[in-house]
């Protein structure tokens, strides 16, 4: 089957607490607390209209830093390795950077963040604006997110799990929601196509490379 995962990782310490002179330097030491994925076919996303049933369909797991055999962050990297596409908001810039060390090679990383579509990447690079995901979020009259990455941090060291589980798979289930839409409206009469940002593009330029490449 073939399929796309939305990514979204949380981490156990802040960035302004690591050691390095850059911002890019100290991500790359972050460590994750969790990551959730949500997991879906990939047929149900090539066409926004199939939006709704695309979410009804989609499962979503969390991956732990200390979890064993299903929810380890080795099976997180596997799963993400099956991936058609991978989704997220701020991959590049975050995620991606800190989740490198967990791979098994250079080369299954590489491989990992050349199929990504990074929603906030493509939308500040279509617009010149740097918008935060729950600020699209509420624009787009979507279920904005319920706390922020500081207090995800705090949750785990408190060892509230559930709530810090539930945070991350929010969050990670609105990116998709999001990336599914065939417009995204950005406020003050606004709006860029699902080309600009959206899987169903992602998925036919992907498909046509393919063909193409054949």
């Amino acid at each position: 089957m073939s399929y796309v995962c939305c990514f979204d990782i949380e981490t156990q310490n802040k960035i302004q607490d690591m050691p390095g002179q850059f911002r890019e330097d100290k991500i790359k030491l972050l460590d994750i607390s969790c990551a959730s994925i949500v997991t879906v076919k990939s047929e149900l996303c090539s066409d926004p209209a199939d939006r709704e049933r695309a979410m009804e369909s989609a499962t979503t797991k969390t991956f732990w830093i200390d979890g064993g055999s299903g929810d380890s962050l080795a099976d997180m990297c596997a799963l993400l390795t099956g991936a058609e596409l991978i989704v997220g908001y701020n991959l590049a810039g975050f995620d991606w950077l800190t989740t490198k060390k967990y791979f098994p090679s250079s080369a299954s990383y590489n491989a990992c963040r050349e199929k990504t579509l990074d929603v906030f990447s493509r939308v500040r690079d279509a617009t010149g604006v740097w918008y935060k995901l729950d600020n699209l979020l509420k624009i787009n009259a979507l279920q904005s997110k319920t706390a922020d990455g500081l207090q995800a941090i705090q949750w785990w060291a408190d060892g509230e799990r559930e709530l810090l589980k539930e945070y991350c798979e929010i969050d990670t289930q609105q990116c998709l929601r999001l990336a599914l839409l065939p417009v995204l409206n950005l406020g003050g009469g606004r709006t860029i196509s699902n080309y600009n940002f959206g899987i169903a593009s992602a998925l036919s330029s992907i498909r046509t490379r393919g063909e193409s490449e054949r």
